[in-house]
């Protein structure tokens, strides 16, 4: 294969900082999650967003399966950090 160094660059570039920037992006907005479960001993759930943003928020077990609607409040560890969006 020919060395092609546009390639590389893309290659090289971390995958870290580009996650980070999608995540900055998507902060204050509201997105569908769907509720995979808790983390034991907490009363934080986690998910994923329609976009595929990993998220934590608290709420209860029982939404487990389900889609509420999060907002994106903060970046954290591996995702993002969210409050459920209350209707009525």
């Amino acid at each position: 294969m020919r060395y092609q160094p546009h390639l590389r660059r893309v290659r090289t570039f971390p995958d870290e900082a580009t996650g980070q920037a999608f995540y900055r992006r998507n902060l204050g907005r509201a997105r569908q999650v769907l509720v995979e479960g808790g983390k034991p001993g907490r009363r934080l759930l986690k998910g994923f967003t329609d976009n595929y943003i990993p998220v934590e928020f608290p709420g209860s077990p029982d939404l487990a399966n389900q889609l509420v609607e999060v907002r994106l409040e903060e970046l954290g560890t591996n995702g993002m950090l969210g409050r459920i969006v209350e209707t009525g």
